[in-house]
């Protein structure tokens, strides 16, 4: 299954630099943290304890600060190419 991942030829590459770089793409930032806020205002409106729904949101809002602080892979590089 790894080996797959890393060779599939669409998400191959993005794996490849995250791992070699740690670096993510933005469009993957800004997926990520639509989804995040998305599931965030959901959580809102469920039956959840008030604590659990701040202890997700605040939880969900610190992975969308680290998501950001990455670094953004150069453009239409391969990792061993940079």
């Amino acid at each position: 299954m790894d080996a797959w991942l890393l060779n599939h030829p669409k998400y191959g590459i993005t794996l490849r630099n995250w791992r070699e770089n740690g670096t993510v793409p933005r469009k993957a930032k800004w997926i990520a943290s639509i989804m995040m806020l998305l599931s965030g205002i959901l959580m809102l409106f469920t039956n959840a304890p008030f604590l659990v729904k701040v202890f997700t949101d605040l939880t969900m809002l610190i992975v969308a600060i680290w998501l950001w602080m990455r670094p953004e892979p150069k453009v239409g590089l391969e990792p061993d190419q940079k």
